[in-house]
């Protein structure tokens, strides 16, 4: 959406951009102004280009004009958010958040991010095993889901949470079936496949900070950022698959066992944030570990109990961690929608 700033005085007024709600600002004179979320190499896509017929900043000259000094202050400021800095001041935090494609990290987010785990997985089993499509059929339907699910992800400029959480489970269910491929049809060892998903996962957060110079999930505000964070959601569940499969089977933790190691690990892992870890690395070694926890979770409450689970079946445990998914995700998504009528609008001074 493009806003046409007239050269001459105008009286100040303010604009209300549709792409980016609650952003009001007087407009500068001589401005020519576009506010959109599309991605243009590695900056925000927030453009400002200033006219040319009172500028005289494009030709490198000094402007003593107000306005245009107010502009180039919002230009540094957008361009700081861009490489994931101030976000404590007032202005950037409020865009930062408006702009972010990921939820803030709360209790929530790691409920539904654990449960996700099995309700994926035992979808991805009905459609095999009861419906009768067969394990490749299977993959194939996964891929094809997740591939659309992506591209409604990546459609919207904001955080939406049925779309963005749809997306993780359906990523759980391709990542654990890559692993599960590799073990089954191919024949590779859960050590090998460990080693290898840890070494593409570290592949990908090297490659993503050394053009980012960032791995913050509170700074996803491009789409090139956020396809680096999706190709890091794949494999962390592609390697959280294989480390549990390797600690639950390999080295016969079981089931019980298994929740209480992995949700020892977790809470080492918490433990360590709060006094002072860094808080990127902690994150990712958490979304690790919650898979292998989910799936534990999952077998030890669904599988018989001659093989050391509860025997509540498959069906009624995804039923209930179904039901407290959309329970929690409705509940983000009124609380978000609340969110952004009320928020008080950043100014741009």
């Amino acid at each position: 959406m493009f806003f046409w700033i007239s050269p001459r005085p105008v009286p100040p007024a303010t604009v209300k951009s549709p792409k980016l709600p609650n952003l009001n600002f007087e407009p500068p004179p001589a401005a020519f102004i576009s506010l959109n979320r599309r991605s243009h190499g590695a900056h925000l896509g927030i453009e400002l280009h200033v006219a040319k017929s009172q500028s005289s900043i494009h030709r490198g000259a000094t402007c003593n004009n107000p306005n245009m000094e107010r502009v180039n202050r919002h230009l540094r400021r957008l361009a700081k958010l861009e490489r994931g800095k101030d976000l404590a001041e007032a202005p950037n935090r409020y865009l930062a958040a408006m702009l972010n494609k990921v939820p803030e990290v709360t209790l929530a987010f790691w409920i539904i991010k654990i449960m996700s785990t099995t309700v994926g997985e035992t979808g991805a089993d009905y459609l095999a095993v009861h419906v009768g499509l067969g394990k490749g059929v299977t993959n194939g339907v996964m891929a094809a889901t997740l591939i659309v699910a992506l591209l409604l992800q990546l459609s919207v400029w904001r955080y939406v949470p049925w779309r963005y959480w749809l997306t993780v489970v359906l990523v759980s269910v391709v990542g654990t079936q890559l692993t599960d491929a590799l073990t089954d049809s191919f024949g590779v060892s859960l050590y090998l496949s460990t080693s290898v998903f840890a070494v593409l996962l570290a592949g990908t957060f090297a490659i993503w900070y050394a053009i980012e110079r960032t791995l913050s999930i509170h700074t996803i505000v491009t789409q090139r950022r956020e396809l680096f964070y999706w190709a890091a959601i794949l494999f962390t569940f592609a390697l959280g698959t294989a480390a549990g499969d390797l600690a639950t089977e390999s080295l016969q933790l079981g089931f019980k066992l298994g929740v209480l190691v992995f949700g020892a690990f977790i809470g080492l892992t918490a433990l360590a944030y709060y006094r002072g870890a860094n808080p990127i690395l902690t994150f990712w070694i958490a979304y690790v570990l919650t898979r292998p926890l989910g799936a534990s979770l999952g077998d030890l409450l669904s599988q018989a109990q001659t093989y050391g689970g509860l025997g509540l079946g498959t069906v009624a445990t995804s039923l209930v961690f179904l039901i407290v998914i959309v329970t929690l995700v409705t509940f983000l998504s009124l609380q978000s929608n609340g969110t952004k009528s009320t928020a008080k609008p950043a100014e741009i001074t």
